[in-house]
């Protein structure tokens, strides 16, 4: 799908999509409970469907509701081994997934896209170690055995999505330890885990370099609202637009989005409303750390690009084992759009020079959301129309992004492979 963004502002206010970071856990927690939840979600992304899916494979039954789910565990307990899991290019279904079931005695991963080349291998040592089996056929993962308890010892600097799978199934094996033997990166989403699973009754300390799970611990039945996903709302901030249903307070390290705008120079204003930041007197570049907020980079480098002065994002290197390499492919974008930069070791230099960003370019998003979303900031600012390819990669986070883009007023021509 090709889409051609005419440049003009966009206003108004938009409700935050529901958190697919939070989705993701809510919904894994709730198979694991003692009875029936119910997950308000009034929207649903490919990425979230996935661990619906997977879940359903388990055992639990789902019932995909206007703006819910209800959630029921197996009866007695009784989760699903050598099942098969369609997990398809979600890294977080597969990952927080996989420790679950090595837990209840293994099953097939089923992978899509880049997901059976990004890493695992930490993830899989560990289980290992805990009588697990795996085996890597081609775009599947095959684990066998079954998982047991103790301390189990990863690094924090590959994925913080291994530390909050094993912690997730922690209570199926009898507890204890996931000790991190390396600096934790991300770490807000390991705080995402722990919150999460507090709200269905097991509770995470937090020690010197490791997470606990009592022995004792079990999940229980709740019914919960997802957050409003600050990574999401992210793009209609750094677009000028006002967005409602984001709570400041809650655990999502991408909220960091608001320190970044207003280190740029926004005035950022909250009230009854919502959120939206003005940038009364131009903007500026800064110096960005990305180590816990690789999501934001995108849109950050999309901010540095038309800010006057540079931009260093570091501490970024995972991003090219996402979606796309990302690092990359930002640089791609921001050479479609005529800013000057460089690339290094672990991120990004941007030498912004202030004003519209060069239009009459395309933008390919190497299947990438993240990519398509912060392209289509950058049309809100450049001098001439943009093209994005591949703009149907929005669909594994935020499947409605192109009309709420249009209800804000955007202008766009959808063009269909083949037509």
């Amino acid at each position: 799908m090709r889409v051609t963004v005419t440049p003009l502002p966009l206003s108004g206010t938009i409700d935050a999509i529901p958190s697919k970071s939070y989705a993701h856990r809510y919904l894994i927690c709730a198979a694991l409970a003692d009875g029936r939840s119910v997950i308000e979600c009034g929207r649903f992304s490919d990425d979230i469907l996935a661990t619906v899916r997977c879940i359903s494979a388990l055992g639990a039954s789902v019932d995909c509701l206007p703006g819910r789910f209800a959630v029921y565990p197996p009866a007695n307990g009784g989760l699903r081994a050598t099942a098969e899991f369609d997990c398809g290019e979600s890294g977080s279904t597969l990952r927080f997934l996989a420790p679950v079931v090595s837990a209840v005695g293994g099953g097939t991963f089923r992978m899509s896209g880049r997901l059976a080349d990004r890493p695992m291998d930490a993830l899989n040592k560990a289980l290992a170690e805990h009588g697990a089996t795996v085996d890597k056929r081609g775009n599947s993962l095959v684990y066998g055995g079954k998982m047991t308890g103790g301390e189990f010892r990863i690094p924090g600097d590959v994925s913080s999505q291994f530390i909050s799978g094993l912690l997730m199934a922690l209570p199926l094996v009898g507890g204890e330890r996931v000790k991190v033997t390396t600096p934790l990166s991300s770490a807000p989403y390991v705080d995402i885990t722990a919150d999460a699973m507090s709200r269905f009754g097991v509770r995470v300390r937090r020690g010197d370099c490791f997470f606990e799970v009592s022995p004792d611990a079990h999940y229980k039945k709740a019914d919960l609202a997802v957050p409003g996903d600050w990574s999401n709302a992210a793009f209609w901030l750094a677009s000028g637009v006002k967005v409602a249903g984001l709570d400041p307070d809650d655990a999502q390290g991408d909220r960091a989005i608001l320190d970044i705008l207003s280190r740029m120079g926004a005035d950022v204003r909250t009230d009854a409303d919502g959120i939206e930041a003005v940038f009364p007197d131009g903007s500026n570049g800064i110096e960005l750390d990305a180590e816990n907020i690789p999501d934001l980079a995108p849109v950050a480098a999309v901010l540095a690009a038309r800010a006057k002065g540079v931009t260093r994002i570091y501490n970024a290197a995972r991003l090219r084992e996402k979606e796309s390499d990302r690092i990359s492919s930002i640089s791609a974008m921001l050479t479609a759009f005529g800013t000057e930069h460089s690339v290094t070791g672990d991120g990004l230099v941007i030498y912004g020079r202030g004003g519209r960003l060069k239009g009459g370019c395309t933008v390919d998003s190497l299947n990438d959301h993240r990519i398509v979303m912060a392209a289509a900031v950058g049309a809100v600012y450049a001098d001439g129309p943009v093209v994005i390819d591949g703009a149907e990669a929005v669909a594994k986070s935020y499947p409605c992004f192109w009309d709420d883009y249009k209800k804000l007023g955007g202008k766009i021509d959808v063009q269909y492979a083949g037509r």
